[in-house]
């Protein structure tokens, strides 16, 4: 397996949840332990669905690896990213939400 990164737009599966203060919709960095890319793309959405989110699009999906090369991740991405085990497969960042 191996760490994948991506970049997600999501919307409240329930607009009217107090828990999500009346936000519209947010941006969300995943990383993820995964097979492959469909792999990834199904454990974050699983996981955002958890946290009350439907995914609209994904962009930037690509091997942690493959990032890391070409640039830079934040601290506390690369920090959790470390954390990543079997039990623990999947981390969702900071969500940056718009439409308070």
């Amino acid at each position: 397996m191996e760490k994948w990164i991506g970049k997600f737009e999501v919307v409240p599966i329930d607009p009217a949840d107090p828990e999500l203060e009346g936000i519209s919709g947010a941006f969300v960095q995943v990383i993820a332990l995964s097979e492959n890319e469909d792999d990834f793309l199904s454990l974050a959405r699983q996981s955002l669905h958890e946290e009350g989110f439907n995914v609209i699009a994904a962009d930037d999906i690509e091997e942690l690896e493959v990032r890391l090369r070409c640039g830079k991740i934040d601290d506390h991405l690369a920090a959790a990213a470390k954390e990543l085990s079997l039990s623990n497969r999947v981390f969702l960042g900071d969500f940056h939400a718009w439409g308070h």
